[in-house]
């Protein structure tokens, strides 16, 4: 999705990312990188980065490394005449402008490939997150970004439209979630729909209730044992953003007599979990 998006993403990253090549080229090189470096006053990353192919994420640690150079970048044009690659000012700020709107998708690709315990509820929020984000930038002022926007999202929006459901039904079982964050999250993508999606998503949970209270019902007594950890340990490990709760506080309202354990469930509101569970806006 990130690569059919850099498509569009042009001259900027193709001179940040030859500029590097230049400099790693040779020791002689890379010492009078490190001179202009020191001229400029700028720190330079423990590694210039070139990017793998078959990796996009590395693109972003192009960028990443190659702006934070920048001036020296700069300063090598007029030290070093065989140097022809440094960008334009308008291209080095369509680098930061490509960086800034690239970190949201680097951030979620390395938390869902670094966790050791991912769920069906953490899952859901991340995908999120990437609708959201993209639906936003639809509105973005600069050509290129909403370009890049529209050409990710048609990569993206079947895998949304076909998970997001099973994945939502996932995260309502999580306490820190519930139905209250549910019908916020589709809110801030498509208010129109949302009502229309949570109905559904309604539908589905009491069909599901219903089976198993089936087959409880016709199942022999099993004695379940204590767990011996606490609900409190449970629901670390997500943060909320003070921002985005402040957004969805309305949603939580109290809980309402229901027709069954499940009614009680979906009407209460999440756990009471400030700076848990990470949303961006």
């Amino acid at each position: 999705m990130v690569q059919e998006g850099l498509e569009v993403a042009s001259e900027a990253l193709d001179k940040i990312r030859a500029s590097i090549k230049y400099v790693k080229a040779s020791e002689a090189r890379m010492i009078e990188f490190k001179e202009c470096a020191r001229k400029t006053g700028i720190e330079l990353p423990s590694s210039l980065r070139l990017d793998v192919p078959t990796h996009w994420e590395s693109i972003y640690l192009v960028l990443d490394s190659g702006i934070k150079c920048r001036r020296a970048f700069c300063l090598l044009e007029f030290e070093d005449l065989a140097y022809k690659y440094c960008p334009t000012e308008e291209e080095w700020n369509r680098g930061e402008l490509m960086l800034k709107f690239l970190e949201p998708f680097y951030n979620i690709s390395t938390m869902i490939s670094g966790s050791s315990s991912p769920t069906s509820g953490f899952f859901f929020i991340e995908l999120w997150k990437i609708a959201h984000f993209l639906s936003k930038n639809y509105r973005s002022q600069d050509e290129e970004v909403k370009s890049m926007s529209h050409s990710m999202d048609l990569k993206f929006a079947p895998y949304w439209e076909e998970h997001s459901e099973i994945l939502s039904i996932g995260a309502v079982f999580d306490p820190r979630i519930k139905l209250k964050l549910l019908e916020y999250c589709y809110s801030r993508i498509d208010n129109h729909s949302s009502e229309e999606k949570i109905s559904k998503l309604k539908m589905r949970l009491y069909t599901l209730y219903d089976e198993y209270k089936k087959k409880r019902a016709s199942a022999s007594p099993v004695k379940v044992s204590q767990s011996s950890g606490s609900s409190s340990s449970q629901v670390r490990g997500l943060r909320i953003n003070k921002k985005v709760l402040a957004g969805w506080k309305e949603y939580r309202g109290g809980t309402s007599e229901g027709k069954s354990f499940l009614d009680s469930y979906l009407d209460e509101p999440a756990m009471d979990v400030n700076a848990e569970i990470d949303l961006f806006e």
